[in-house]
């Protein structure tokens, strides 16, 4: 900008006249700068009764969602009221080829260190070194593979090769560059790890699922596909203050941060409880097409026409997910809909509080998406989401539950 100014050789008014142009320049980029930096800011907070608005963000600290408001003055909403927040315009940042899957739900990419007696050591981009235990490691696997499945039973680790071989057996050590297992009654062999598609670690004995509600925290995700939960949050100085493993506080910038969920809060998502029953029963076939969590069936983004959810529960007829109640929740309330445009699709849908009918309907069929769901749960300690075979056998029976949520009010 000196260099242009220096450029200019002139006199008099037409001096005067470049000048203004060039100020008008100036101010014009600052504007638009300002513009995009103020969109990038801009969140959709959505709050316990299911409102969404486009706010800017103050802070964030135990009172509460700190908002600018109007004359300088500053609107709070209180943490008994705060669902979630996600950024409008993310920019995604470079996705890591690999991520480790936790036991509770979470992920994050990046890549394994070592391990260190009973626990790995995982180097993330966006928080450095993260130690973890061994028994709450679910997976390792690369960008685009299938989730693994979440089975408390499995008593070995599997290792699942890129030309579509298995090797069972132990995993006893993860290096940066190989994963070691001894396979029954084998010498142990260490894997070239871009030689593997996916890790899956046994549930160490003794070990228990998930708690059927998680307790109170926050999941934050980030723009390079992390996914986090944490016990608190807290937003100062356009950093997002988290706390890792052992009580370590993090600092992350606000601009690698993609959306801030409260668990267990006002809110308890389904997707996020860990189900009592969780059966399929395919009509023909013997393939088994188990609930996924967060994502269709198929493993896709949970959508309806244009919009996308980020909560809800992918599941193919016959399916019947059983969920113990939180005794401080109140009400439950849901949507649902065929997944896609399926024109054989016909399902019945039934929703049961402690194993009694309290909503059905027939003959769910391709588009058209459900009035919203909302049942009083009157002290029942379970609830049961049904989706049974309509008039098609099983064919195309690909139903998604949208947002469905216990609330404590």
């Amino acid at each position: 900008m000196i260099e242009l100014i220096g450029r200019l050789r002139l006199r008099g008014s037409d001096c005067a006249t470049h000048m203004k142009s060039l100020l008008f320049f100036i101010a014009v980029q600052i504007s638009m700068l300002t513009s995009i930096s103020r969109a990038d800011e801009q969140w959709i907070l959505t709050t316990a009764d299911f409102h969404s608005e486009t706010i800017a963000l103050r802070s964030i600290d135990d009172a509460g969602i700190h908002i600018p408001a109007a004359g300088g003055d500053e609107r709070t909403v209180p943490m008994t009221q705060f669902l979630q927040l996600d950024r409008v315009s993310p920019s995604r940042s470079t996705i890591p080829r690999l991520f480790l899957l936790l036991t509770n739900g979470d992920s994050l990419g990046g890549n394994p260190s070592a391990t260190q007696g009973e626990s790995l050591l995982w180097h993330s981009p966006t928080l450095g070194d993260v130690s973890f235990p061994l028994k709450n490691i679910r997976a390792i696997e690369h960008l685009g593979q299938p989730t693994p499945s979440n089975q408390s039973s499995r008593t070995e680790d599997v290792l699942t090769l890129a030309n579509g071989d298995t090797l069972h057996g132990i995993i006893s050590d993860v290096t940066a560059a190989n994963i070691t297992i001894q396979p029954t009654g084998g010498d142990s062999t260490p894997v070239p790890l871009q030689s593997i598609n996916s890790a899956e670690f046994a549930s160490p004995p003794g070990s228990t699922s998930a708690p059927a509600t998680p307790k109170r925290a926050f999941r934050v995700s980030m723009t390079d596909g992390t996914i986090l939960s944490t016990d608190s949050v807290h937003l100062a100085d356009r950093d997002l203050h988290i706390l890792l493993p052992g009580n370590i506080d993090h600092a992350i910038p606000l601009s690698s941060i993609a959306g801030v969920e409260q668990i267990d809060g006002p809110v308890i998502w389904l997707s996020s409880c860990t189900p009592t029953q969780n059966i399929q029963i395919p009509f023909f076939s013997q393939h088994a097409e188990p609930a996924q969590m967060n994502k269709s069936v198929e493993g896709d983004s949970i959508r309806f026409g244009d919009r996308e959810f980020s909560h809800g529960i992918g599941v193919h007829s016959y399916s019947r997910l059983d969920f113990p109640i939180d005794p401080t929740c109140k009400s439950f309330r849901t949507q649902y809909a065929i997944d896609g445009d399926q024109p054989w699709a016909d399902v019945t849908v039934r929703i049961k509080l402690d194993g009694k009918i309290a909503f059905e309907k027939t003959h769910v069929t391709t588009g058209v998406l459900s009035d919203v769901v909302n049942l009083d749960l009157n002290g029942a300690k379970t609830l049961t989401l049904e989706v049974d075979y309509g008039e098609n056998y099983d064919v195309q029976d690909r139903l998604n539950w949208i947002e469905p949520a216990l609330l404590r009010k």
